[in-house]
């Protein structure tokens, strides 16, 4: 099997050891290109990656551009044949009430398990196909940023294949791909650099966020990660308010930190208390006041609610 190029940007480094412990159980199926701030003391994350049996090379580079300028520039060192994942130490979280811990709902579908890691290289056999987490699959939500997409596609001639991308800017892919970005690196390194910081798109369009769709657009076929996943009748009448039916069956992913989420709705997002053969005691947090709810099982990997 090809080795897997892990495209990883550590900014927030207190997160050092929450990605040692996802990458060290695929240690031999990966080489992981770590890209740091120049200006954080990057002294500690390096000593522990050292201690560590992943191998791994050091990047360095400034505080711009989000997550968007060091992804390119380590995607130019890599082989014109590369298979890579794209993924970054992001601290935001989603939500109606911002409950939702987005990236651990992300790496968990992309490296929460040696086997998905596997799988998901597995999708990569076509060529043209990016690999993302299902829900954050988003199609044509491009807001404020149509302008600046038009002008970048206009400029290089990049031609699109639909809507969709991967928002938070995880996923799988073949460096082939991002060619039109690759041969003109130097435009948009320039460019990024101007993005200092923390980047929002709540007032006019940028750059990182043209890109983040881009990257999505650009691929001719698109497929979900395959998530493990339970199935939980839902009973209570607090799911009307995101919009889930009451005793509908729904798809429970538990993810590697023991949070938990609706796939048809994450905002349906909580904390396993316990999980045990028969029974599955979940927290859950999207409502304003926190409810807990017992699902027993009625079946393999089919719990209901009492």
């Amino acid at each position: 099997m090809k080795k897997l190029n892990v495209c990883l940007w550590l900014y927030d480094t207190d997160l050092t050891n929450e990605f040692i412990q996802l990458l060290t159980p695929v240690q031999d199926l990966i080489y992981l290109h770590l890209g740091l701030c120049e200006s954080n003391n990057n002294k500690t994350t390096i000593k522990k990656f050292k201690n560590s049996s992943i191998h791994y090379r050091p990047y360095f580079y400034p505080n711009a551009g989000a997550d968007i300028l060091s992804f390119l520039s380590i995607l130019n060192t890599l082989d014109d044949d590369a298979i890579f994942l794209k993924i970054h130490s992001k601290k935001s979280p989603w939500g109606i009430y911002q409950q939702c811990n987005w990236r651990a709902i992300l790496l968990d579908s992309l490296i929460g398990s040696r086997q998905k890691v596997i799988d998901n290289i597995k999708l990569l056999e076509d060529s043209n196909t990016l690999v993302a987490n299902e829900f954050f699959m988003l199609n044509n939500l491009e807001g404020i940023n149509s302008d600046y997409i038009k002008q970048i596609t206009d400029k290089f001639n990049i031609v699109t294949y639909s809507k969709y991308f991967a928002a938070g800017t995880m996923f799988y892919s073949h460096k082939y791909n991002f060619t039109p970005f690759i041969k003109n690196l130097d435009y948009f390194y320039n460019n990024l650099l101007e993005y200092k910081g923390k980047v929002n798109d709540d007032q006019a369009g940028t750059m990182p966020h043209a890109l983040e769709r881009l990257f999505g657009y650009i691929h001719q076929k698109y497929t979900h990660t395959q998530d493990f996943k339970y199935t939980v009748k839902i009973k209570s009448d607090q799911a009307t308010k995101i919009n889930l039916c009451p005793s509908k069956y729904v798809h429970l992913n538990i993810l590697y930190n023991n949070d938990c989420y609706l796939m048809a709705n994450a905002n349906y997002y909580g904390t396993v208390l316990k999980h045990t053969t028969d029974r599955i005691m979940i927290r859950w947090v999207y409502l304003e006041k926190p409810v807990e709810r017992t699902y027993y099982k009625i079946s393999d990997k089919i719990f209901s609610s009492t």
